[in-house]
C-alpha cells in the first residue's frame, strides 16, 4: 500500500505483487486525520486479509542523510523530523501520515521513499551553491530537488514512448509546487527546485526564484518572510484567486490580475526550459509536461510552448501523474536488491 500524504490531500492506492492496482482513493481538500485513516483502514482490510503487508510512505525531504528508501523505525522517524524546517508545507504531513499508518497498521512492514532521491546524480557544479565552501563541506547546504518521484516516473514513460533508452528530456511539473528538470541520458543533471522546494519556478503560492537582497533588506519591517514566501506569493499573490480554476477563468475573462500573474508564470517556465535546452547542448529528445496543470487541460501547455520555436522538431507530451505506482516499483526494486544482497552474503 502507498501513501502519499500532502499538505491538503491524501491518496492512497493498494497494489497486489505484481504491481496491479487493487484499490485506491484521493481525499481532497482535507487536514490528515483520524476519520480519513479510519476509513483507509476499513477500505483496505475489505480487500485484504492480512496485516502483515508492506507499506511506503512518500516523504519531500530526508536532508543529506535520507536519499535511498528506508524502513521506518522510531530513530528514523526522528531523524526526519529534524528536517522539518527545509519542507515547512510537506514532511510535518508525510510524518503525520507515517503516525497513523503504525496506528492503523501495527502489524505493517513500512518504508519511506523520497522526493529527493532522484537527484543524487547532480553534478557538483549544478548542486553545490556558491557560498563558502564550507557551507556545503561542514554543512551538507546543498541542492537536494523535489518531485523526484513524479520526474522518475516521467522518465520511465518517456522511455517507452520514445522507445529510446537512457533519453535526454526536459521534464516539467506543474502543480500547486512546480519544478522543471533535466536528464541527460535517462539521469537527472539538474533541476529547478533546491535545497528546500521554495526555489524555482513561479508556484501557486510559493514565490519560486527572488533576490534575497529583497528579504534582507525588509527585515525589520517583515518578520514572517518564510510565510510570506511560502503561503502569500506565486500566481495566489500576484492574482488573489482562490485555485488555479479561478485563475484560469479570470485569466480568459481579461481579468488584469490574473493576466499578469499567467504571463509571470509562463515566462518563468520559459527561461528554464531554455537555459535545460542549453544544458543539454540542444539535444533533447523529449519535453515532456506532468501534475495536475502540467498533464490538465491544453491551455497551459500551449502558452508556455508559444514562442519556444528552438523546440521544433522536439516530441512534446503529457504524461498523467503517478508517484504512487512509482513508488510501489521503487519499493519492490529495494527490497529485491536488499534480499538479493542477503542471500549473497549468506
Amino acid at each position: 500500500m502507498v501513501i502519499n500524504a500532502g499538505s491538503t490531500s491524501l491518496k492512497y492506492k493498494l497494489f497486489d505483487q505484481k504491481l496491479r492496482l487493487l484499490a485506491g482513493r484521493e481525499f481532497s481538500d482535507c487536514q490528515i486525520d483520524e476519520r480519513i485513516f479510519k476509513q483507509v483502514a476499513e477500505n483496505i482490510m475489505s480487500k485484504i486479509q492480512i496485516q502483515n503487508f508492506t507499506i511506503v510512505h512518500r516523504v519531500v525531504h530526508g536532508g543529506p542523510k535520507y536519499r535511498e528508501p528506508v524502513k521506518l523505525t522510531p530513530a528514523v522517524v526522528k531523524e526526519i523530523k529534524g528536517y522539518n524546517h527545509l519542507a515547512p508545507l510537506h514532511n510535518p504531513c508525510n510524518l503525520k501520515g507515517i503516525e497513523l499508518g503504525h496506528r492503523h497498521f501495527p502489524k505493517a512492514r513500512q518504508y519511506a521513499v523520497f522526493d529527493t532521491g532522484f537527484y543524487q546524480t547532480l553534478p557538483d557544479c549544478a548542486r553545490i551553491y556558491p557560498l563558502p565552501f564550507e557551507f556545503y563541506q561542514k554543512r551538507k547546504i546543498q541542492k537536494f530537488g523535489f518531485h523526484g518521484i513524479s520526474h522518475q516516473y516521467v522518465l520511465e514513460e518517456a522511455t517507452t514512448r520514445l522507445k529510446i533508452n537512457q533519453p535526454n528530456i526536459i521534464s516539467v511539473h506543474l502543480g500547486s509546487g512546480c519544478s522543471i528538470t533535466a536528464v541527460q541520458k535517462g539521469k537527472a543533471i539538474d533541476t529547478s527546485m533546491g535545497w528546500s522546494p521554495m526555489e524555482g519556478v513561479m508556484m501557486w503560492s510559493r514565490s519560486g526564484d527572488i533576490d534575497l537582497g529583497i528579504v534582507l533588506s525588509h527585515l525589520d519591517k517583515f518578520k514572517n518572510w518564510e510565510k510570506i514566501l511560502n503561503y502569500k506569493s506565486g500566481l495566489k499573490g500576484i492574482s488573489g484567486c482562490k485555485n488555479y480554476l479561478d485563475l484560469m477563468e479570470k485569466y480568459e475573462q481579461g481579468d488584469k490580475k490574473a493576466g499578469l500573474a499567467m504571463d509571470m508564470f509562463v515566462y518563468r517556465i520559459q527561461k528554464y526550459i531554455g537555459a535545460y535546452y542549453a544544458v543539454l547542448n540542444g539535444k533533447v529528445d523529449a519535453i515532456a509536461f506532468t501534475g495536475k496543470i502540467g498533464a490538465g487541460e491544453a491551455m497551459t501547455r500551449d502558452l508556455i510552448m508559444q514562442g519556444l520555436g528552438f523546440l521544433q522538431g522536439v516530441k512534446k507530451m503529457a504524461i498523467k501523474p503517478n508517484e504512487e505506482l512509482m513508488m510501489a516499483r521503487m519499493i519492490v526494486n529495494f527490497l529485491e536488491r536488499w534480499q538479493s544482497g542477503r542471500m549473497h552474503r549468506s
